[in-house]
């Protein structure tokens, strides 16, 4: 058992919801373009909106609030307390970054990808002020679901990564079997939405 907790709590780590999320956004835009420049601007927009821009809003106003203007010593750390908030200016900056996706004619698949990630994250962030749907195995699913829709078969062992999360996280006591099925199910139906929305529901995209 004490084993099976270690294996639950590395696997956890491993697939942490941000971080995924950055990785699979940066890969389809690497994917969808052949052109190191295009891929460079998608790659700002991605950086800037989900990552610099809320760390930058949160520190300031953290500093704003202690009155100082004093430089974390310690960044890893800083991300570490204030994760949560990070992680919500992020979803609400991304969503908001998307009308410059359109703007600049991204790729379906990159847009989509965007919609589906972000529309997930403020869904389930929503949901969970009432009810604890699973966080973490509802990015794992709408990132699993963009890697097969993106690469095809060639990803499909990737469809491992859902069963394995959501064990992780029961095993740990973080959810119930209900909880996992509800972050499951969100994820799904969000991304699929997302896909076909941008028409590509159903195909292989690269």
């Amino acid at each position: 058992m004490r084993y099976s907790i270690a294996v639950a709590k590395k696997v956890s780590s491993i697939m942490n919801p941000f971080p995924l999320t950055l990785a699979i956004l940066l890969s389809v835009s690497y994917a969808s373009t052949n052109d190191l420049t295009i891929f460079t601007r998608w790659a700002i927009i991605i950086m800037i909106s989900f990552v610099i821009a809320p760390i930058v809003y949160v520190y300031t106003k953290k500093a704003l609030a202690d009155n100082t203007v004093n430089s974390f010593q310690d960044p890893t750390a800083f991300f570490r307390v204030h994760r949560s908030q990070i992680w919500i200016s992020g979803i609400i900056s991304a969503i908001l970054f998307i009308p410059l996706l359109v703007l600049f004619h991204a790729p379906p698949s990159l847009t989509a990808t965007f919609a589906a990630l972000m529309g997930t994250s403020l869904l389930l962030t929503l949901t969970n002020k009432y009810y604890k749907a699973s966080f973490h195995l509802a990015i794992v699913t709408a990132c699993v679901i963009v890697a097969v829709l993106t690469w095809g078969k060639a990803v499909l062992p990737v469809l491992i990564a859902i069963p394995f999360v959501g064990w992780a996280r029961y095993i740990l006591n973080e959810h119930s079997p209900y909880q996992l099925a509800s972050g499951f199910g969100l994820a799904l139906i969000i991304t699929a939405i997302s896909f076909y929305y941008f028409g590509l529901l159903g195909k292989v995209i690269i």
